[in-house]
């Protein structure tokens, strides 16, 4: 079987990447966990930098994302909610969490449980 380098396939993998990519932030080497500052994600740093973050996520999921939570809805290409829009980062209990919205109602996910996501581009 012959993988194809899809649009679609390289945002997923984007996306997947970025995701993790900005809200790890340590390696787990069994040390204690760091101390949370109690700050909001956006005094973390700059608004600037927050804005480009949001913009960078804006710009991957960039139409309908279905998002997968287990390997079960993956294989069975069940997303645990599809056809989400992606709103903005936000902090909850100093843990960036990203916003979704999709007909009036609003999801904050934690990345570290989203195993996939599938960007549903229009043809």
């Amino acid at each position: 079987m012959k993988w194809k380098l899809t649009d679609r396939t390289c945002g997923i993998i984007l996306a997947s990447m970025l995701a993790a990519g900005l809200l790890l932030t340590t390696v787990r080497t069994g040390a204690a966990p760091p101390v949370a500052t109690g700050r909001e994600h956006s005094e973390q740093h700059d608004p600037a930098e927050h804005a480009k973050e949001a913009a960078a996520l804006k710009a991957t999921f960039d139409g309908p994302v279905d998002l997968y939570f287990d390997a079960a809805q993956l294989a069975a290409g069940k997303p645990g909610i599809g056809g989400a829009t992606f709103v903005d980062i936000v902090d909850v209990t100093g843990k960036a969490l990203l916003r979704f919205g999709r007909d009036g109602e609003r999801w904050l996910i934690d990345p570290d449980a989203v195993i996939a996501f599938k960007i549903n581009k229009g043809k």
